[in-house]
């Protein structure tokens, strides 16, 4: 079955189905509290070795999805995503092409949210959200503004971006475009 098959209901639960199982496997119930600040990698850093690498052939075609400072890293258990500070009013945008499947605050941890499917194997998620700008079923272009971003549950102002393959958190930084500082 392809994803234009699917109706945007079953989209909306096999979404938050997909969030809410990775989450609760590993006894973790949103985004990890706030870390230290950490460097952006650019094209010359090299990836962490517990970093995942996009599926073999597969591009990294995703965009940042804002522009602040990344905050929080991918761990794979206490943070499945990576946290990127703002200030308000701070745009957030599709890191690729999509279908909006999910708009809603259901996980108390990640705020408002948006879900993103990108094909059958990948979705993004962008937590922490303050004004949404897209509606379930609306399909995205690549760097178009989905939402602001807003405050985590800790208060501070960031977005929290996560990438799943096939259900599974992996690490955004080897699909996200290499950026300088």
């Amino acid at each position: 079955m392809t994803l234009t098959h699917w109706s945007a209901g079953r989209l909306c639960r096999f979404a938050i189905l997909l969030l809410s199982a990775g989450l609760t496997a590993c006894g973790v119930l949103g985004p990890s509290p706030r870390a230290d600040p950490v460097p952006v990698l650019s094209a010359h850093d090299e990836t962490p070795a517990a970093a995942s690498a996009p599926l073999p052939g597969r591009e990294p075609e995703f965009a940042w999805p804002a522009k602040g400072a990344v905050v929080g890293r991918f761990d794979g258990q206490a943070n499945r995503g990576v946290d990127i500070a703002g200030k308000p009013g701070d745009a957030v945008m599709a890191a690729r092409d999509g279908r909006v499947v999910l708009v809603s605050n259901a996980l108390a941890t990640y705020g408002t949210m948006i879900v993103l499917m990108h094909d059958e194997a990948l979705l993004t998620a962008y937590a922490h959200l303050d004004k949404t700008h897209v509606k379930e079923g609306e399909t995205v272009r690549k760097g178009q503004r989905i939402a602001d971003m807003g405050h985590s549950a800790a208060g501070d102002m960031e977005l929290h971006f996560e990438i799943r393959e096939r259900g599974v958190p992996v690490d955004p930084l080897p699909y996200l475009r290499a950026r300088s500082h």
